[in-house]
């Protein structure tokens, strides 16, 4: 591949050999896109009645869109140490009915700012795959986020009454579902692709600011006419396709908005870490990973006793037992049961043999939280499950 025609890093031979963004961001279609931000700009100032811009001049820009003559551009860069101006002569030079209108009122950052707005919304639109029909999240159902998703979905639907152990810094704590730990990590990825969703749908458009945002060049080319100024910024906006501009910015557009998608972005890496985390510390291969129905039953029977105790104590302070000094009895019993336990199998009833719980071992049983099941419906059937019944 051209070296044009993809983004250069020393990651990409690494670990995205055949992504979509190395295309976007590479410096052929960084160039495409500022030559179209020219076409969008002359056909919008002709449309507002600039008769320097000729329907024949825009048609040979559109011609010679994708003809980069790069070492013709490389040439001139080293001549006039701009970038911008680099590209705007080599075009005018194949374009020449053109070349006296291309960047007709613009500053470097019309072409550059808003062409980095472009790209990220196009990269944007690779993780969220809007090539659908707009409309609920899970239109976007090619996407990996929306397969992911889907997948979590059915896994935590498979598992909703798996009955396992959760831990609190990696110590029993409580009877859980595995269920219930996959909407965990549902919820976090469904609220991390709204947030893009979100953030992609809010963007707005550099447009057409003029140098440090003041519109002076445009109010002189159209004769102080302030709402022809407007129309022009609204009109290149809408060519964009995009739904709003900023109505003040400075020669860049305000950078507060590129810490907004740095924000949404770090959320899905923040969502991504905690499912990768958790299923490390559960896996122990790398591949075919399934749940060890066996070896979960297994430890919740060895946890199961020391679950107990904590109902226990519920129940003792309902027989009107003092909190304090039940937990410092069920902690002397926890201790020394957990040293008989590395001779023999500890069972419920042997850990509650002691007098001190005579008023509440019948109430004592083995049941999972009864809101597992409740967080798995309100998190599945509204937000998961939408756009697949």
């Amino acid at each position: 591949m051209n070296s044009k025609s993809t983004y250069e890093s020393v990651l990409k031979e690494r670990w995205c050999r055949q992504s979509p963004l190395l295309s976007i961001f590479s410096e052929k279609n960084k160039i495409i896109v500022w030559r179209q931000m020219w076409i969008w700009l002359a056909e919008a100032e002709r449309e507002l009645g600039l008769k320097q811009v000729t329907q024949a001049a825009i048609e040979e820009m559109l011609k010679s869109k994708e003809l980069i003559d790069w070492e013709s551009v490389r040439e001139e860069e080293k001549h006039l140490k701009h970038d911008v101006m680099a590209h705007n002569h080599v075009y005018g030079k194949m374009c020449p009915k053109a070349r006296g209108i291309i960047h007709l009122g613009a500053t470097s950052c019309f072409v550059q700012d808003n062409t980095d707005l472009i790209l990220q919304r196009q990269a944007l639109d690779v993780l969220l795959k809007r090539n659908t029909p707009r409309g609920a999240v899970w239109q976007s159902m090619y996407s990996s986020f929306a397969t992911c998703l889907v997948r979590l979905a059915d896994f935590a639907d498979l598992t909703k009454e798996v009955v396992t152990v959760g831990r609190t810094h990696y110590q029993t704590a409580s009877l859980v579902t595995v269920g219930k730990r996959a909407t965990i990590w549902a919820q976090d990825l469904l609220v991390a692709f709204k947030q893009l969703e979100k953030f992609r749908d809010e963007m707005r458009f550099r447009g057409v600011k003029g140098a440090t945002g003041t519109q002076d060049s445009f109010m002189a080319l159209f004769n102080n006419d302030e709402q022809k100024v407007c129309k022009l910024d609204d009109l290149v906006t809408a060519k964009a396709g995009f739904a709003q501009h900023f109505n003040i910015s400075g020669q860049t557009y305000p950078r507060h908005q590129d810490c907004l998608l740095f924000n949404a972005l770090a959320l899905l890496g923040a969502s991504m870490t905690k499912v990768c985390t958790d299923i490390r510390i559960l896996q122990n291969i790398a591949e075919g990973l399934s749940v060890q129905h066996e070896h979960v039953a297994r430890v919740v029977n060895e946890e199961l006793p020391f679950l107990a105790l904590e109902k226990a104590m519920m129940w003792l302070t309902e027989e009107g037992a003092d909190r304090q000094v039940a937990h410092e009895r069920i902690r002397e019993v926890a201790l020394a049961a957990k040293e008989a336990q590395k001779i023999a199998p500890v069972s419920i009833e042997s850990i509650l043999a002691d007098s001190f719980f005579d008023k509440v071992i019948v109430y004592v049983r083995w049941s999972c939280a009864w809101r597992l099941y409740s967080y798995w419906v309100l998190l599945l059937e509204p937000n998961l499950r939408c756009g697949f019944t």
